[in-house]
Formats: structure tokens, sequence, C-alpha cells
């Protein structure tokens, strides 16, 4: 029997993620936003969209709630035995306690992220099928998943029967002619519910590790095989091949590996040729992975080839599209220049870690949420080519900021200092950059600040909290947001719906969904009117109105027309700009720089 998916919600975050994965999918170009899970949270370009816990798929599902209560036990154990510990430092049972159950949660916690992923996973190809007709057997797993039982939704695409209906449907093809597009389509079906077996069979939590994968691998093969057969559409074979391939390399499967991305990458090829805009950037990303393979077996003149080509590529794409590619182009520089670092040239690694690093600070800019981290890995990466690594020790390490970074710890944040010296004990549930002496952190739900001597200078009040500049740490507050001085005096009431620090004396705010400036004694300078607005840099601030964007002063006065599809702020006496599908850089009286 065949179907069509549905959409019926459990509640709004529900909903909310529904309609997150349909607007991926209907963009023509997937690079322009940024869908991932971290921290069991869904972020769309590192904005928070639902937390996985609120989701039916998760939040009932039987081992998802297993994991998480074993960690919540766990919690509780380490905070017993870290108390006793104190009570008692030289009694080494407590402390020996204390180590095991340490072991032990960070083992639960890598299991229940591994688990968030490939319940994610499933429902990112659930939403790939939406639309599409389906079989009996999808709709019966969808509706399993969605009720938390990924197990029996694995169970629904039994192999077994699977196997027989292909089987089935095979000879129908082969011995009734008159038949086969309607037995071709029902086997293009079997190879949806294959590739859904893939993602079923990792999240099975009732099988082992090895067992889910096993099924997974059967079910890429049998997809594979199918769409051979069938002579499906070359750019989804590929797309098999490349997910297949990524699969085993994540388990160590080396050897099949490289036929499987070097066959995605010949068809990847062949298709760029007649179709550049589309395929391109597919060729480069297999390259990467290919690449990425012959680094880790130590061929490396191969992988610096396939680096090479790929990079040449998506500086290609990254002219006409910067916002899209260029986070391509400093990740193949950073792979590049840890191939050379690998092959002791240092001074070409020198180059490649600088040029990327240059380029996600000017993406983290923009959207810190995303590129932040990059950043930080990239100096690391410098550090570690420089030798002057601090040994690893903490879960995650932010980059140093005015001699301190901040570190985390089995979930508690602190901060140290570039010997390695913890200066700030770690203790805080978040913890952002020092700057202008002072950094916010966060405990129980709430923000405040404290210096570089871990004192608390402004109280753990605030929902949220910027860091300080020119003298004032925007802050919010019951969903409004206002700015508070070092100490702790709010200069400007909490009542926009969002707002921005400040630059060059002037923070943009918003209220009801219109954008100005005010000055630090909160007088409105540049009337709330604008659709949108960035930060004034070197006097002139892009501003958004009726779809398009312009220039204006400190005055409000419009230098440059309201003309342009997009518009970042100036640097070097020079803008990015689009107009008409074209970008390029203007100067600061709107002339075009060639």
């Amino acid at each position: 029997d065949m179907g069509h998916y549905w959409c019926r919600y459990g509640n709004t975050d529900t909903m909310r993620l529904h309609f997150v994965l349909q607007f991926q999918q209907l963009e023509e170009n997937r690079h322009a936003t940024q869908l991932e899970l971290k921290d069991s949270v869904v972020k769309l370009d590192g904005e928070a969209i639902v937390s996985l816990k609120n989701i039916p798929f998760a939040a009932n599902n039987d081992a998802y709630q297993k994991m998480s209560a074993r960690i919540e036990k766990l919690n509780e154990k380490v905070t017993r035995y870290r108390e006793k510990v104190k009570k008692d430092p030289n009694d080494l049972d407590y402390r020996q306690d204390l180590i095991e159950a340490l072991k032990e949660l960070d083992e639960v916690s890598k299991e229940l992220e591994q688990h968030e992923t490939f319940l994610f996973n499933i429902a990112k190809t659930f939403a790939q099928q939406a639309g599409k007709a389906c079989t009996e057997r999808m709709r019966r797993a969808q509706e399993l998943f969605e009720q938390g039982k990924a197990a029996e939704a694995n169970g629904i695409l039994d192999a077994e029967d699977l196997n027989r209906d292909i089987a089935a449907n095979l000879r129908r093809w082969e011995q009734d002619k008159a038949r086969v597009e309607e037995d071709r389509k029902t086997l293009l079906l079997n190879i949806d519910e294959l590739l859904l077996k893939t993602q079923t069979a990792m999240a099975d939590t009732s099988l082992t590790i090895p067992l889910r994968f096993r099924q997974t691998c059967d079910a890429y093969n049998k997809a594979i095989d199918l769409q051979r057969k069938l002579d499906v559409d070359k750019a989804d074979l590929a797309e098999t091949l490349f997910d297949y391939a990524y699969l085993l390399h994540e388990f160590k499967h080396y050897k099949e590996v490289g036929v499987l991305y070097t066959e995605a990458l010949t068809i990847r090829r062949q298709l760029a040729e007649s179709n550049p805009d589309a395929y391109l950037s597919y060729v480069a990303m297999t390259l990467n992975n290919l690449a990425n393979l012959h680094r880790k077996t130590n061929r490396y003149d191969e992988a610096e080839k396939e680096y090479s080509e790929a990079l040449t590529i998506r500086r290609q794409l990254a002219e006409s599209n910067p916002d899209a590619y260029l986070s391509d182009v400093a990740m193949t520089l950073n792979n590049l220049g840890i191939l050379h670092r690998k092959t002791n040239r240092y001074g070409e690694a020198e180059k490649e870690y600088t040029e990327a690093l240059t380029i996600y600070r000017q993406l983290a800019e923009s959207n810190p949420d995303v590129y932040l981290s990059d950043v930080a890995m990239t100096l690391n990466n410098l550090e570690l080519l420089h030798g002057k690594t601090i040994p690893p020790k903490y879960d995650y390490a932010e980059i140093f900021s005015e001699g301190f970074a901040s570190v985390r710890l089995n979930g508690k944040w602190g901060y140290i200092d570039k010997t390695g010296k913890e200066i700030i004990p770690l203790k805080y549930d978040d913890a952002d950059w020092f700057h202008e002496g002072f950094a916010s952190v966060k405990l129980n739900e709430k923000k405040g600040f404290i210096d570089k001597t871990g004192k608390e200078i402004i109280p753990m009040k605030y929902d949220d909290a910027g860091c300080f500049s020119e003298g004032l740490a925007r802050v919010k507050l019951n969903e409004k947001w206002g700015f508070t001085d070092q100490t702790g005096k709010e200069i400007i009431p909490l009542q926009y719906d969002f707002a921005y620090g400040f630059s060059e004396g002037l923070a943009r705010v918003t209220l009801n969904q219109k954008c100005g400036f005010i000055d630090k004694t909160g007088k409105e300078i540049i009337p709330l009117k604008y659709d949108d607005a960035d930060t004034f840099s070197e006097g002139l601030a892009p501003v958004k109105l009726n779809e398009k964007w312009g220039f204006i002063d400190k005055t409000s006065k419009e230098i440059i027309p309201l003309k342009y599809d997009a518009g970042c702020h100036f640097s070097g006496g020079r803008a990015y700009v689009k107009l008409n599908g074209e970008w390029f850089y203007i100067d600061k009286l709107g002339n075009k720089i060639t």
C-alpha cells in the first residue's frame, strides 16, 4: 500500500523542528544555513531552536530516558563523592570512587550524545521524504519513531521482509515488462526504505554496536546495488556512496572507504562538467574527505593533491558566494595545515593556519555562535605548531582573551592562564570571554559578571548577557534588553527586544521588529525605523529597509543609497555588498572597487 507522509504535532517544539527541517530541505543551497545538534539542542546558524528532551521521538525513547536517568544519578553521585573528598581529602577510597564515577559519567554522556545524533538523523531522513510516496512499512516506522520507539521502528524495517519483497519486486520487474515502470517505482521506494534502515539501525539501542553497524552496512550495500540496477539519478547514487564511505570512515573500516569515495568523486566530476553551479561544491567536499582518508593512512602525497584541488574549487566558489563557501575555504586550509605540520613543512602550515584564522575571525564577527569554536580550534592548531600548547586536560577550551581562557570539565566552567594554571575555579554552568577586565558567567540559569580574581562584580540575576564594550554590557531580563555599567548600575533601562554591544559610541537596538541606534545615555540617535542593521564601523553602518541595504552615518544621513540585496560593515575603507546576484566591494562613496 502507498501513502503520503502527513503532519501532526504533539507540541509546539515538535512543530518548530518540523518546520525548520522542511525549510532546510526547500533551500536550493544547503550551505546557506547550518543546522546542527549540540548539547542536546537543535541549532540553526547558532540559534537554539528546540531541545531534544521536548521532542517525543527522544523524550519518549526508552534508551534516551534510561541514559538521561543514569546521567542524573551519576551527577548526584559525583556531587556526593566530591563533598566527601572535600571533607576528607586524605581518604583514598573516596578519591577512587570519585574518579570511577566521573569516568562512568563521561562514558554515558558520550553514549547519550551518539544516540541523540542517531535519532536526529532519522528525523532528518523523514523530513527528506516528506511529501513523497511511501510504503506502509515506512509510514508505520515513522509513526513508531515519533512515539519514541526507535527500536520498534527498526524492527518494522526487518531485513528479511525487505529482502523478500525486493526479490519479488525484482522478479516481477524482470519477468513482466508491461509492469516495468510500476515495479521500478516500487523498487525505488524500497531504496528509500533501505536508506531509512541505515539510520534506524544505528539508533536501535536494543542491538549491540557491532550488530547495528552490520545491519547498516547491509542496508547500504543493498541500496547501492539496487540504485545501480535501476540506473537511478547519478547524483543520488553518489550521495549514497558518500554517506556509506563516511560511516565506514567513522568506524575505521578504511579499506572500503577509498573505493566508495573515489566512485562518488568520479560521478560528481561528471555531473559538474555539465552543471558546475550545482555540483562543484560536492566535488570539493568529496576531495576533502578522500584527502582526510589518505592523510589518516599516511598517503600524504595523494592527500596534498586532493586538499589542494578542493581548496582551488572552494576559493572559486567563495568569490561569487562568500557567505556559503568561505567557511569551507578555511576548513580546507586548516586540513592542509595539519598535513604540512605532520610532514614537517612548518612554514606552509603556518601560512595556511593564519589565513584560516583570518577567515574564521571575519565570519565570527557576524555569527560568533557558529564560528568562535573554529577560531579557537585554529588558534590551538597554531599553538601546536609553535610548541606552546597546554597539555590536554579539559573537555573543551575557548581561546585566550586578556590572558585568560575559559575551560570546561565535567560540565563546569572556569578559567586558566597561559601556563595552564586554574585561576578561577571550575564551578560555573557557562563562562564567556574576558573583555575590558570582566567576563559574564552563568550559574543556576542566571548570568552575572566576575573580574579576573573571580570576584562577583554584578550579581547572577540576568537571563542573558553580552561582554563589556566601551564600558557597558548588554543584559537581558524577562525578555527585555538594556545596558549595565561595570558597577552593576543599569544605565539604560531593559526595554528593548534585542540589543548589540556598543561600537563607536552607538549601539544597535530592536523594538517591535524595527532597528535603530542609541548612545550611552540611552538617547535614540537614529530612529528605530529599519528592518535590520549592523554595527557602526569606520563611521558608517549598513541598514536595511524594504528588502534593500545601504549605509548611513551617525547623524542618520543616508550616505550610500539603500539599493543592495545584502551588505556587510566597512573594514579597511571598503564594504562587501551584493547586487543582482553579484558580490563585490564598494568604497565609502558607493563606488565599485575593481
